[in-house]
């Protein structure tokens, strides 16, 4: 210890002593820009698909579709914002014990899917164009907020539902008129078949 250290009060040496440790911690993580508001992915060994909106105010919107074999257990939304534990990137939300985990990056949102039995699934999205058709599409409807999953390659996963607990593929009524602007599609109820209109989310 230097003889000007040693003269210095009790309080000062405290305040020299956080600040070394204050620069020793680094830089806080900043928050990433990523290069698309929507982006579509597919769960690992599930027929899962997923679509994700990411707001300018960081809050994040995740649809979560079932396949043929999963659409009523494994179908739901999940809502959050970017966030947690001091990192602005990463990402936890729960709906109905399902855990959607996550984090953006430079290269686009990764995530990973926990069933309430503990079963993890890695989920990697793509991200989309703004102007064109590959994103998320919704409709409100008979008590239930139905889905539409577009990817690159034109193909298309939905889901139905509705306020009894009923879930059902959807079907493209005309896959050739998908549009960033929305689309029609149909529904086999119980009571017999409907068409509706699907809006981006």
């Amino acid at each position: 210890m230097s003889h000007m250290t040693r003269n210095l009060p009790a309080w000062c040496l405290a305040l020299v002593a956080l600040s070394s440790v204050g620069c020793d911690g680094g830089d806080d993580p900043e928050p990433i820009a990523l290069s698309a508001r929507v982006h579509v992915g597919k769960v690992d060994g599930t027929d899962v698909v997923m679509g994700a909106v990411v707001e300018s105010n960081d809050t994040l919107t995740i649809y979560s579709c079932g396949g043929a074999t999963t659409l009523a257990t494994h179908t739901r939304w999940f809502g959050g914002t970017f966030g947690l534990d001091g990192d602005p990137n990463a990402f936890s939300m729960t709906t109905d014990d399902f855990v959607m985990t996550g984090e953006r990056t430079e290269d686009g949102i990764s995530g990973e899917l926990v069933e309430p039995d503990g079963t993890a699934h890695a989920v990697s999205f793509a991200p989309t164009a703004d102007d064109a058709a590959p994103g998320l599409y919704s409709a409100t409807m008979d008590g239930c907020r139905t889905g539409v999953v577009v990817f690159d390659d034109g193909t298309t996963q939905g889901t139905y539902c509705n306020d009894q607990g009923e879930f059902t593929q959807v079907i493209i009524l005309q896959p050739g008129d998908l549009s960033a602007n929305g689309f029609e599609v149909s529904v086999e109820r119980p009571d017999g078949p409907i068409s509706f209109f699907v809006d981006p989310v």
